[in-house]
Protein backbone atom coordinates (compact mmCIF):
# COMPACT_ATOMS: atom_id res chain seq x y z
CA UNK A 1 0.00 0.00 0.00
CA UNK A 2 2.67 2.40 0.95
CA UNK A 3 4.89 1.28 -2.27
CA UNK A 4 1.59 1.93 -4.06
CA UNK A 5 1.39 5.37 -2.57
CA UNK A 6 5.14 6.23 -3.37
CA UNK A 7 4.60 5.00 -7.21
CA UNK A 8 1.66 7.22 -7.47
CA UNK A 9 3.72 10.47 -6.45
CA UNK A 10 6.33 9.12 -8.84
CA UNK A 11 3.52 9.11 -11.88
CA UNK A 12 2.70 12.20 -10.44
CA UNK A 13 5.82 13.62 -10.29
CA UNK A 14 6.61 12.34 -13.97
CA UNK A 15 3.29 13.34 -15.83
CA UNK A 16 3.66 17.26 -14.29
CA UNK A 17 7.37 17.05 -15.54
CA UNK A 18 6.06 15.86 -18.86
CA UNK A 19 3.22 18.12 -19.69
CA UNK A 20 5.92 21.11 -18.01
CA UNK A 21 8.12 20.23 -21.12
CA UNK A 22 5.90 19.78 -23.57
CA UNK A 23 4.03 23.13 -22.65
CA UNK A 24 7.68 25.10 -22.66
CA UNK A 25 9.37 23.36 -25.26
CA UNK A 26 6.93 21.43 -27.47
CA UNK A 27 8.76 18.13 -26.75
CA UNK A 28 7.15 14.68 -26.19
CA UNK A 29 6.57 13.24 -22.63
CA UNK A 30 8.44 10.53 -23.56
CA UNK A 31 12.26 12.04 -22.64
CA UNK A 32 10.37 12.43 -19.09
CA UNK A 33 8.15 9.71 -19.11
CA UNK A 34 9.71 6.34 -20.16
CA UNK A 35 12.60 6.50 -17.79
CA UNK A 36 10.43 7.36 -14.80
CA UNK A 37 8.52 4.69 -15.43
CA UNK A 38 10.89 1.88 -16.51
CA UNK A 39 13.58 2.94 -13.84
CA UNK A 40 11.62 4.12 -10.43
CA UNK A 41 7.70 2.22 -11.11
CA UNK A 42 8.88 -0.71 -12.58
CA UNK A 43 7.08 -0.76 -16.40
CA UNK A 44 8.35 -2.73 -18.72
CA UNK A 45 9.47 -0.98 -21.84
CA UNK A 46 6.82 -1.44 -24.08
CA UNK A 47 4.43 -0.56 -21.62
CA UNK A 48 6.21 2.80 -21.26
CA UNK A 49 6.09 3.74 -24.19
CA UNK A 50 2.21 2.95 -24.83
CA UNK A 51 1.51 5.02 -21.66
CA UNK A 52 3.65 7.92 -22.78
CA UNK A 53 2.03 7.98 -26.25
CA UNK A 54 -1.35 7.89 -25.05
CA UNK A 55 -0.50 11.04 -22.36
CA UNK A 56 1.24 12.87 -25.25
CA UNK A 57 -2.18 12.93 -27.53
CA UNK A 58 -3.42 14.59 -24.11
CA UNK A 59 -1.14 16.97 -23.02
CA UNK A 60 0.05 17.54 -26.49
CA UNK A 61 -3.92 18.58 -27.73
CA UNK A 62 -4.44 21.09 -24.97
CA UNK A 63 -0.84 22.73 -25.39
CA UNK A 64 -1.59 22.85 -29.25
CA UNK A 65 -5.16 23.93 -28.15
CA UNK A 66 -3.44 26.95 -26.15
CA UNK A 67 -0.92 27.91 -28.74
CA UNK A 68 -3.84 27.73 -31.03
CA UNK A 69 -5.90 30.24 -28.92
CA UNK A 70 -2.72 32.69 -28.59
CA UNK A 71 -2.62 32.85 -32.47
CA UNK A 72 0.48 30.65 -32.44
CA UNK A 73 -0.37 28.18 -35.25
CA UNK A 74 0.06 28.24 -38.99
CA UNK A 75 -2.46 25.92 -40.75
CA UNK A 76 -0.70 25.82 -44.09
CA UNK A 77 1.63 22.88 -42.99
CA UNK A 78 -0.99 21.28 -40.56
CA UNK A 79 -2.49 18.29 -43.03
CA UNK A 80 0.19 17.50 -44.33
CA UNK A 81 2.78 17.38 -41.09
CA UNK A 82 -0.27 15.17 -39.63
CA UNK A 83 -0.47 13.12 -42.29
CA UNK A 84 2.98 12.27 -42.57
CA UNK A 85 2.84 12.34 -38.77
CA UNK A 86 0.38 9.17 -38.58
CA UNK A 87 2.05 7.30 -41.41
CA UNK A 88 5.91 7.86 -39.30
CA UNK A 89 3.53 6.97 -36.20
CA UNK A 90 2.18 3.45 -37.42
CA UNK A 91 5.97 2.53 -39.39
CA UNK A 92 7.76 3.50 -35.83
CA UNK A 93 4.63 1.57 -33.65
CA UNK A 94 5.54 -1.54 -35.97
CA UNK A 95 9.13 -1.40 -35.58
CA UNK A 96 8.60 -0.58 -31.79
CA UNK A 97 6.55 -3.34 -31.27
CA UNK A 98 8.70 -6.24 -32.61
CA UNK A 99 11.39 -4.94 -30.98
CA UNK A 100 12.97 -7.02 -27.90
CA UNK A 101 12.83 -5.24 -24.25
CA UNK A 102 17.10 -4.37 -24.47
CA UNK A 103 16.75 -3.37 -27.97
CA UNK A 104 14.51 -0.17 -27.25
CA UNK A 105 16.27 -0.06 -24.04
CA UNK A 106 19.38 0.59 -26.24
CA UNK A 107 17.61 2.94 -28.66
CA UNK A 108 16.45 5.09 -26.17
CA UNK A 109 19.19 5.28 -24.13
CA UNK A 110 21.11 6.20 -27.12
CA UNK A 111 17.90 9.13 -28.11
CA UNK A 112 18.87 10.71 -24.38
CA UNK A 113 22.45 10.74 -24.69
CA UNK A 114 22.24 12.23 -28.15
CA UNK A 115 19.69 14.75 -26.17
CA UNK A 116 22.45 15.55 -23.82
CA UNK A 117 25.31 15.76 -26.29
CA UNK A 118 23.28 18.57 -28.21
CA UNK A 119 22.44 20.45 -24.74
CA UNK A 120 26.52 20.79 -24.32
CA UNK A 121 27.20 21.05 -27.78
CA UNK A 122 24.96 24.10 -28.46
CA UNK A 123 25.25 25.66 -25.50
CA UNK A 124 22.60 25.45 -21.89
CA UNK A 125 23.05 28.90 -22.71
CA UNK A 126 20.50 29.08 -25.95
CA UNK A 127 18.71 26.24 -24.26
CA UNK A 128 18.09 28.69 -21.07
CA UNK A 129 17.11 31.54 -23.04
CA UNK A 130 14.95 29.96 -25.30
CA UNK A 131 12.80 28.82 -21.67
CA UNK A 132 13.18 32.17 -20.21
CA UNK A 133 11.96 33.36 -23.31
CA UNK A 134 8.98 31.17 -22.58
CA UNK A 135 8.63 31.94 -18.96
CA UNK A 136 9.06 34.74 -16.46
CA UNK A 137 11.08 33.86 -13.42
CA UNK A 138 11.91 37.39 -12.39
CA UNK A 139 9.42 36.88 -9.33
CA UNK A 140 11.48 34.22 -8.51
CA UNK A 141 14.81 36.20 -8.84
CA UNK A 142 13.42 39.07 -7.25
CA UNK A 143 12.27 37.01 -4.23
CA UNK A 144 14.71 34.70 -3.41
CA UNK A 145 13.56 34.24 -0.06
CA UNK A 146 10.42 32.69 -1.24
CA UNK A 147 12.08 29.85 -4.07
CA UNK A 148 14.51 28.81 -1.34
CA UNK A 149 11.60 28.29 0.93
CA UNK A 150 9.51 26.59 -1.76
CA UNK A 151 12.11 24.87 -3.18
CA UNK A 152 12.87 23.75 0.84
CA UNK A 153 9.77 22.28 1.55
CA UNK A 154 9.23 20.31 -1.26
CA UNK A 155 12.57 18.61 -0.41
CA UNK A 156 12.00 18.47 2.79
CA UNK A 157 8.78 16.45 1.50
CA UNK A 158 10.37 14.11 -0.52
CA UNK A 159 12.26 13.17 1.96
CA UNK A 160 9.63 12.48 4.64
CA UNK A 161 8.23 10.51 2.14
CA UNK A 162 10.77 8.42 1.23
CA UNK A 163 11.95 8.47 4.87
CA UNK A 164 8.74 7.19 6.00
CA UNK A 165 7.86 4.38 3.41
CA UNK A 166 11.34 2.72 4.16
CA UNK A 167 10.33 3.03 7.82
CA UNK A 168 6.73 1.66 7.65
CA UNK A 169 7.41 -0.94 4.76
CA UNK A 170 10.48 -2.47 6.75
CA UNK A 171 7.69 -2.06 10.00
CA UNK A 172 5.00 -4.08 8.33
CA UNK A 173 7.58 -6.62 6.86
CA UNK A 174 8.55 -7.09 10.30
CA UNK A 175 5.18 -8.13 11.72
CA UNK A 176 3.97 -9.73 8.34
CA UNK A 177 1.65 -7.28 7.70
CA UNK A 178 2.51 -7.10 3.90
CA UNK A 179 3.82 -9.87 1.59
Amino acid sequence: MIDDYLINILILISGFGSGLFVGIASGTAGAIMIPCLTIFVGYSVHQAIGTSLLVDCVIGGVAGLIFLRNGNVDFKPVIALAFMGVIGAFVGSMFTSGTSELGLSLLIGLFLMLVGANFIINGIQKNIDFVEGKINFNFFRDKKIYTFIILGYIQFQVLITLYATKYHTSFLKRFKFQK
